[in-house]
């Protein structure tokens, strides 16, 4: 709502007030997956780095958007640590050993419980 937003601006202000001139204020995203893109646009009117750890939304359009107002982010698919850490280790392996798997098919699944709002993270 608009009264969310004022309360959100008038926060911010006031922790930029709070940090000086000389210091930053960053925002940090793990929120529900349909806030991903007006989180995005308001970081990106409000001159407001950001780390995105929430998955969904428009990724293109959250891209652009950061790229169209000069931002810095960080956009991350998932930002678990045995994710993150398992995405390394297959990229060395890739680069290292190119044709380990070559004639074979890999298949992997994902499994999340029942109530998570977005999987769509850790499979892309």
């Amino acid at each position: 709502s608009e009264e969310n937003m004022l309360e959100a601006q008038s926060s911010l202000e006031g922790l930029r007030a709070g940090v000086g001139p000389k210091g930053q204020v960053i925002a940090i995203d793990y929120t529900h997956p349909s806030a991903v893109n007006s989180n995005g646009k308001w970081y990106a009117e409000q001159n407001l780095p950001f780390v995105m750890g929430t998955t969904g939304g428009d990724r293109v359009e959250l891209f652009n958007d950061v790229q169209n107002a000069n931002l810095s982010a960080v956009i991350a698919p998932n930002m678990g640590k045995q994710i993150v850490a398992m995405q390394a280790a297959l990229e060395n392996l890739a680069s290292q050993y190119p044709n380990a798997f070559g004639g074979y098919e890999l298949k992997v699944t994902e499994s999340h419980q029942k109530t998570k709002a977005d999987t769509s993270g850790t499979a892309k």
